[in-house]
């Protein structure tokens, strides 16, 4: 505050008392903002927790099903990437043993002939069965086999009728009691050498003992 002479002038005084306003309407402002901001912060809360996943919450991968009873037959195709438009069909029997929150499976291939290999034959069952046993199935139903060296008859070669012989991997998931499915990687080694990357498989169930091309069902060549 400033004094003249002559007068006993003061300046400012309203500036001052201005600003003392001012900072006072400041303060009222902060405060009922944080009033605002602090509304229902239980509610708050709540809607946080439920958009944070628990740690120790089982999450599925994309297309996992569940640990379903697929004790049976299954039509079981696998359309190779390379040429996806002719599977190999095979018949799956299934034997599933569930244990809590986990599983093993048993599954046996048969192959199947084509007509154009093995007329007046086609869908009745030909060669041996590629065998594999107790393969780890976890809660959301994936498993993954694994089978070097599996060979499989000329005439259920749709493509050239020759034997084939190949490296595979199956990735599956159980998806109900009626169908497993997933994709299929490896390399093939016989007739030709080629890559089954980016291949599929499915199964679905059929009643047991059923076999030739008029009784089978369609094949599910990937998950739905």
């Amino acid at each position: 505050m400033r004094y003249f002479a002559g007068g006993d002038v003061r300046v400012g005084s309203k500036s001052m008392s201005s600003r003392i306003r001012s900072r006072g309407a400041f303060l009222a402002l902060l405060g009922l903002s944080a009033l605002v901001a602090c509304v229902d912060p239980k509610n708050r809360f709540d809607g946080f927790n439920e958009r944070v996943v628990d740690a120790g919450q089982v999450v599925p991968r994309d297309g996992g099903g569940g640990l379903f009873d697929i004790d049976g037959e299954f039509l079981l195709a696998i359309a190779p990437g390379f040429s996806p438009d002719t599977p190999l069909r095979f018949v799956a029997t299934a034997d599933i043993t569930i244990d809590g929150s986990s599983a093993t499976l048993n599954l046996s291939f048969q192959p199947l002939a084509f007509d154009t290999c093995d007329e007046g034959n086609g869908g009745n069952e030909v060669g041996d069965p590629l065998e594999s046993s107790d393969l780890p199935v976890d809660v959301a139903g994936f498993f993954q086999l694994t089978h070097d060296g599996a060979s499989v008859d000329a005439l259920a070669n749709p493509i050239s009728c020759t034997v084939i012989v190949a490296d595979l991997v199956l990735d599956g998931v159980i998806q109900s009691e009626d169908l497993f499915c997933g994709s299929v990687s490896g390399m093939v080694k016989q007739p030709i050498m080629t890559s089954l990357d980016g291949s599929t498989f499915g199964a679905t169930r059929i009643e047991p003992g059923t076999r030739g091309d008029a009784n089978l069902p369609e094949p599910v060549k990937a998950c739905p």
